[in-house]
Order: structure tokens, then C-alpha cells, then sequence
């Protein structure tokens, strides 16, 4: 049973960002609705406003404008995984979110609800992450840019002050080659959420001296994780034996999964990240 709210909509950023400023202790935001309302059944919230942001047109689609792909944080995950750009450039992410729950949940849920959400294991985020994403966030007349993994402070938290509405995201389209994958993991075939997932992407796959590597990897961390420390260490090396016994210490040094884990054992999910880097080293 739900507890009572007042459910309120505007047709504008402006307008909404300052009734979530007025009310910032007594509004939550309302996307998709497949987390939100049940957080509010199970009491883990307790919204007096409900604030509806799908009357807000600025906040959907997706569009190129030159090298960037700029996708609307109302975008849905269907949207998302049928869109041509996305296909084209950025693979991964359709990847990543054809994991999201089941066909019907994918027609509510939205790209900015998924990262809002803040879980250290979103299918979109670890693609999103690897590719260098950053996130338009807007209150009033006012928008700030910032990296998408600067983005996350702890589980269910981002980077959101009283008033700010994440906007949209922000892609980079490559102007050199790329190669990657996205590789996940769970306890049950079909809908579950991802004991592990990480994302590996190549620049320069086939040039040894340009070659840069960027990874990324979910639940083993507060948040959602990219392995600088790896990546810096992966830059302009050859790959071999020697170089994957210290990239797998370099990574196993930057994993903190949670004992207390429902969905993995913390030794198996280091097994499992440690596997899935072998590919760089089977296939680049």
C-alpha cells in the first residue's frame, strides 16, 4: 500500500527546480517510476510531492550535435537500446542496458534514473563510465557540467543539490579505432541484478605505442569503479605474461566487495574481474 503524497508536474526545468529547491526535504523525483515506487511501498522513502518530470520535453530524445551524442536523462532504456547512434558508436552502453529488467520495464525506466539510482552495479553506468561520460545538470536558468564518475558519493547518492536536475549526458564520439566489451554476471539467467559487470574499452587497439585502456567495473566498490591506477599502468605496454601478472595485482588491489554480499562471494567476484581482464590480453 502506498502512503499518501501530492503528486505535482510542471511543463519546465525552471519551474520544477525551484519547487524541489522549496521542498527539498519533502520532494522526490519521479522518471520512470520502477524504483522510486517501490522504495515508497517498502517505506524506504516517504515523499510528501512526488515530483513528475515527464512534462518536460527539453529532458528527452537523442541527438548529435557535431562530435557528441547528447541523450536526455528522460530518454527510456527501449529508446535507448533502438536508437542508430547508439549502435554505431557507443555499443557497450546498448550492451549494458539490454540487461535492464525485462522489455516492459525498459519502456518506463530512464537513462537519468538509472544513474541516479546510484547502484554500484547499473548496467548503464559501467559502459558509460568507460566512456568518459559527463553529465548536464541544471536548476533554473543555470547548468553545470561534470564527470559521470565524479558523479556518485555513495550508494544511492549522487551529486545532486537542492534544486539541480541531472539534464542530460554528454558523449564524445571516437575520431580513433576502439575495440571493446562489456562482460556481466549474476546468480540466475534472465532478470537479476549483476553480481559483477565491467566494461573494457581499447583506443588504438593495433598501435602498441598509442594504445590507452579504460576499465571499469561494478559491484566491488561504494561506487560504480574506473581503474585509473590499471588503466595508467596498461598505457603503452606490450601485452604478456608479465605485464597481466601485474595488472591483475594493480586490479585486485582497487576491489572492496562487500562480505556481506547477497549475490556473490567477494573471492568469486575477484576471480570473475581477474577473467574477464584476461580477455584484453587473449583478444587485443
Amino acid at each position: 500500500m502506498l502512503i499518501p503524497f501530492e503528486y505535482i508536474k510542471f511543463n519546465s526545468l525552471k519551474e520544477t527546480s525551484r519547487f524541489l529547491e522549496e521542498h527539498n526535504d519533502d520532494a522526490h523525483i519521479l522518471a520512470g517510476g520502477t524504483d522510486v515506487l517501490i522504495k515508497i511501498r517498502s517505506r524506504k522513502i516517504t515523499p510528501k510531492y512526488l515530483v513528475d518530470l515527464k512534462g518536460i520535453e527539453e529532458l528527452k530524445g537523442i541527438r548529435r550535435e557535431g562530435n557528441k551524442i547528447i541523450i536526455g536523462s528522460l530518454t527510456l532504456i527501449n529508446e535507448l537500446i533502438e536508437n542508430e547512434l547508439i549502435k554505431e558508436y557507443f555499443p557497450l552502453l546498448r550492451d549494458g542496458a539490454s540487461y535492464l529488467g525485462d522489455y516492459e520495464i525498459r519502456n518506463r525506466a530512464t537513462i537519468g534514473g538509472n544513474i541516479c539510482n546510484a547502484s554500484t552495479s547499473a548496467d548503464t553506468v559501467i559502459p558509460l563510465l568507460v566512456y568518459n561520460t559527463r553529465v548536464i545538470i541544471s536548476k533554473g536558468d543555470m547548468e553545470r557540467v561534470e564527470d559521470l564518475s565524479g558523479f556518485f558519493k555513495g550508494p544511492g547518492r549522487v551529486n545532486l543539490k537542492p534544486g539541480e536536475i541531472l539534464k542530460s549526458i554528454e558523449l564524445e564520439i571516437f575520431d580513433f579505432p576502439v575495440e571493446g566489451k562489456f562482460f556481466r554476471i549474476s546468480r540466475v539467467e534472465g532478470m537479476d541484478l549483476a553480481s559483477l559487470n565491467m566494461a573494457i574499452l581499447v583506443e588504438n587497439p593495433k598501435n602498441t605505442k598509442k594504445r590507452k585502456v579504460r576499465i571499469s567495473i561494478g559491484a566491488v566498490a561504494p561506487v560504480p569503479l574506473r581503474v585509473y591506477e590499471l588503466e595508467n599502468f596498461l598505457e603503452g605496454k606490450e601485452f604478456n605474461e608479465e605485464v597481466f601478472e601485474k595488472a591483475k595485482e594493480i586490479l585486485l588491489s582497487n576491489l572492496k566487495p562487500r562480505k556481506s554480499s547477497l549475490r556473490s562471494d567477494p573471492e568469486y567476484k575477484k576471480r570473475m574481474a581477474v577473467n574477464y581482464l584476461s580477455w584484453l590480453f587473449r583478444e587485443i
